[in-house]
């Protein structure tokens, strides 16, 4: 009678409403949004049922807040005007929205409003980037903003009274990195989870920081382990056991605790937002894509052709010594990888195999048998070497340290790569056949190239200070050579230096004379925003640029998520 009852008991648990014994409902991934132009930072409302969002409209111009009913319904537009509002936010009793609005370049407010629409009230103005969703403290009387204090600073965490509009600081970020980025707290209220930066921002390491009902803090941080993954954005899921992180490679999820992130079947997609009830989650999809194009060099004739396209997006090409090659990253397989084509373009064949660790900046050594990148493979950012042909690639610069934009010395012998290790971001050299690497620049220096005579060395400074400077390579004081150049956006010849002048205008620095020349890129609409953009023949006969050719983004909704 006894393994009867036993056996009654767990057959009408089955049948019992939240305790299921079987699998758990497939996921039902469908379109959210397919509006024209692009929507971004998704948020759910606190019941699950609305999400809120940005969208530049049919014209494509201010993006502006508008709220969608999870079960269908057009979306209702919220906010209006000449300024481009960003990052919604629902308080956790679903009375209000919080959103950043970029008043002037470099100013950004905090406002709040209701989800049904009306005047939105300002609370403060900061300084600091739109790239995050404000969070709501659990009592609901502050948020958790992105601020610079001084304005030099990196932004740091911050907790803003709604009330007063007062300011409190609850982060330091530390002054090489890019600053402490997307609070969010957890579904209990104990915990805010942050992007604590040490170097790039695609780089960051989870942090988390124990706090009472206000906000403040109730202990000191701790560091949540993910081992190479590099967070850009993420959400806690909704019974607060693991955190929904975007990386380079798309979603995945990591113990709260920290340990081995499992990849989620969404490998595109980023701003991860997951409803508190409902087991739903909305992400963002973007459609962006960029090609690399070829134009002709200073003096040079010839035609703008697009050299390296695919559907997916392909950037920082650099030509190999001998101008027969071309190296490349791409995305085409899912993850970033190197590529290698030859000079016009074709057959384009893998270098690197690492499927979802970040790869960048790849370098040719003056042989061409060789290539230096930077990688987070061993979890934080360093420099390694692999041959051009592919094979097992090797770490040069210590773990530890972030390591980034390795560039080769003319002879081969040494490589030239930003660091950290000082405190401050500075050049670097490593020498291959082994020893301590040498400080090259006291007065700050993060992607440096030598010219092709081994005079000097010349180099950029961390974004976005702009411009370009060069230090002998024998050693000595650094001097500047132009006001221009942006980390990222520049590059070194066989003559001279190339850079953006505007974010529209390419120019030419001929080292001979130190006079610049305009250089026409018909067709083309360039673009400062995108990274490793510029690459130079080693005769200067033609100029490699990364070209955005589509950018648009559109909502996802993923169902039986949990």
């Amino acid at each position: 009678m006894v393994a009867l009852a036993g056996a009654l008991v767990i057959g009408a648990m089955g049948f019992l409403p939240g305790l299921t014994l079987h699998k758990s409902d497939p996921l039902k991934i469908v379109p959210f949004t397919a509006l024209t132009g692009s929507e971004s930072w998704p948020a759910f409302s606190p019941d699950g049922n609305q999400v809120a969002f940005i969208w530049t409209g049919e014209t494509g111009s201010s993006p502006h807040i508008y709220v969608k009913p999870v079960d269908g319904g057009p979306p209702v537009k919220l906010t209006d005007g000449p300024e481009s509002d960003s990052s919604p936010s629902w308080s956790r009793d679903g009375r209000f929205i919080a959103f950043l609005r970029i008043e002037s370049p470099g100013h950004i407010a905090t406002y709040v409003m209701r989800p049904s629409g009306g005047d939105a009230r300002r609370l403060a103005l900061l300084a600091g980037p739109t790239g995050y969703r404000p969070a709501w403290t659990p009592d609901g009387k502050g948020l958790v903003v992105m601020h610079s204090e001084p304005p030099e600073a990196p932004p740091s965490l911050f907790l803003l009274a709604i009330e007063s509009g007062q300011r409190r600081r609850l982060t330091t970020a530390e002054a090489t990195g890019t600053g402490d980025w997307c609070p969010a707290f957890s579904p209990d209220g104990r915990t805010l989870a942050y992007l604590h930066n040490t170097g790039s921002r695609r780089l960051s390491p989870l942090s988390a920081l124990p706090v009472d009902a206000s906000g403040s803090p109730a202990g000191p941080p701790r560091k949540i382990e993910t081992g190479p993954a590099g967070f850009t954005d993420f959400d806690w899921s909704a019974d607060g056991r693991s955190l929904i992180g975007e990386t380079p490679s798309g979603l995945v999820r990591v113990p709260a605790s920290g340990g081995a992130v499992e990849p989620l079947p969404f490998p595109d997609g980023g701003q991860p937002t997951v409803a508190p009830r409902g087991n739903r989650l909305v992400y963002r999809l973007p459609s962006r894509g960029t090609d690399i194009f070829r134009v002709p060099g200073p003096g040079a004739s010839g035609a703008v052709t697009k050299l390296i396209s695919s559907t997916r997006q392909e950037s920082a090409p650099q030509y190999s010594p001998d101008g027969t090659r071309v190296v490349f990253i791409s995305n085409r397989t899912g993850s970033e990888e190197l590529w290698v084509t030859d000079s016009e373009g074709r057959q384009p064949r893998q270098v690197t195999s690492f499927g979802g660790s970040m790869v960048g900046s790849p370098r040719w050594s003056p042989d061409g048998r060789q290539i230096a990148f930077d990688s987070t493979a061993g979890g934080g950012p360093g420099i390694y070497v692999i041959g051009s042909e592919g094979g097992a690639a090797r770490r040069i610069t210590p773990a530890g340290v972030s390591s980034v934009r390795p560039s080769w010395s003319h002879q081969g012998s040494r490589i030239y790569f930003g660091s950290d290790q000082s405190g401050v971001w500075e050049i670097w050299r490593a020498d291959l056949q082994g020893g301590s690497p040498i400080q090259v620049t006291r007065k700050g220096g993060r992607e440096a190239f030598e010219d092709a005579r081994g005079e000097f060395v010349y180099y950029t400074k961390r974004s976005p200070l702009r411009g370009i400077w060069r230090v002998p390579a024998t050693g000595g004081e650094e001097s500047n050579v132009s006001r221009f150049g942006l980390q990222g956006r520049w590059a070194v010849g066989g003559h001279g230096l190339y850079y953006l002048k505007r974010p529209d205008q390419l120019e030419f620095l001929e080292f001979s004379t130190m006079r610049p020349l305009p250089l026409p890129t018909p067709g083309l609409q360039l673009n400062e925003s995108i990274a490793n953009m510029i690459a130079a023949a080693p005769d200067d006969r033609w100029i490699l640029l990364t070209m955005l050719v589509r950018s648009e983004s559109h909502l996802t909704l993923v169902q039986n998520f949990r």
